[in-house]
C-alpha cells in the first residue's frame, strides 16, 4: 500500500491518493480531476479502479 500527496498549485489544497495493487482511493480531491487521473496512471500503471 502506498500513499501520495497531490498539491493543487496556487492554493493551499492537498489531496491524498492511496493505492494498493490495481485499486486506489482519492481523499479530498478538487473538482478538476484530470491531474489525479494523470498522477494515478503514471504512478500505478496497472491501476484499474480509482
Amino acid at each position: 500500500m502506498e500513499l501520495r500527496r497531490i498539491e493543487t498549485p496556487g492554493i493551499a489544497h492537498y489531496a491524498w491518493l492511496l493505492a494498493d495493487g490495481d485499486q486506489a482511493m482519492l481523499v479530498d480531491p478538487s473538482r478538476h480531476v484530470q491531474q489525479y487521473l494523470d498522477t494515478a496512471r503514471t504512478w500505478q500503471p496497472g491501476l484499474l479502479t480509482l
